[in-house]
């Protein structure tokens, strides 16, 4: 943390999640990456909170998290983290666009409002795309292109095996759960890692600028102008 106890502002964020009913029979995560490196820097489960409540930590969370651009958040649209639900706001994405956080995975601008309509917005989960996510990652794993230091995820995802339906999920969890498809859907926290080390490849690096121009320099007042807008568009102000 720098000495104003956030994250340098000179790296860009991303952040994924996976949502769970928060009834307590498997967690919603959250996981930050630092865009440079690949490296996660935040770890977050709860298997209790609300959908709702969770989407409001989550964007607390991104929006202090901050950064030269706002933090690309994603999430798994499927069940609790639909975006449709405007209307009762007890699902993720609904609360998440009540609340006017722009930088959402999918969204064309970040800094325009996104609609819950676009099916662009969020990533929605299918036996191809799951075991594509999970191949992305345990290749950028074996390659050292990204830096895992929680140890609960990376014992979640070693554990991760075909099902006999043919469903991707950890072997040991759901086990007293009905059918594959009880047992594919838990591994939360090895979902929301694969999750960001994707969405890093839709933030841009960040740009290399003076830490400390002059002091009334042009370079300084641009500085300014870019993280007052950054605030306001993110909904910091």
């Amino acid at each position: 943390l720098e000495s104003d106890g956030r994250l340098s502002q000179m790296n860009n964020y991303v952040a994924f999640c996976d949502i769970s009913k928060g009834v307590g029979a498997s967690n919603s995560t959250l996981c930050v990456k630092d865009v440079r490196n690949r490296e996660t820097i935040l770890a977050y489960a709860n298997p209790s909170l609300a959908p709702e409540d969770f989407a409001r930590m989550a964007v607390a969370i991104v929006r202090w998290v901050g950064g030269q651009q706002a933090c690309l958040t994603g999430w798994e649209l499927n069940g609790p983290g639909d975006v449709t639900d405007y209307a009762s706001g007890v699902n993720f994405g609904a609360e998440v666009h009540r609340l006017g956080y722009y930088a959402v995975f999918g969204n064309v601008n970040t800094l325009l409002p996104w609609e819950p309509q676009d099916s662009k917005v969020g990533w929605r989960s299918t036996r191809e795309r799951k075991a594509l996510l999970l191949g992305d990652f345990r290749a950028a794993l074996a390659r050292g292109e990204t830096i895992e230091h929680e140890a609960a995820m990376l014992d979640e995802a070693a554990d991760y095996v075909y099902l006999p339906s043919g469903a991707i999920g950890p072997a040991t969890l759901g086990e007293d759960m009905d059918g594959d498809d009880a047992m594919a859907s838990h591994g939360d926290r090895t979902i929301a890692a694969c999750g960001a080390l994707m969405v890093c490849n839709h933030q841009p690096k960040p740009r290399d600028v003076p830490i400390n121009p002059a002091k009334g320099s042009t370079q300084e007042a641009l500085n300014n102008y870019r993280q007052a807008k950054r605030r306001m568009m993110s909904g910091e102000d």
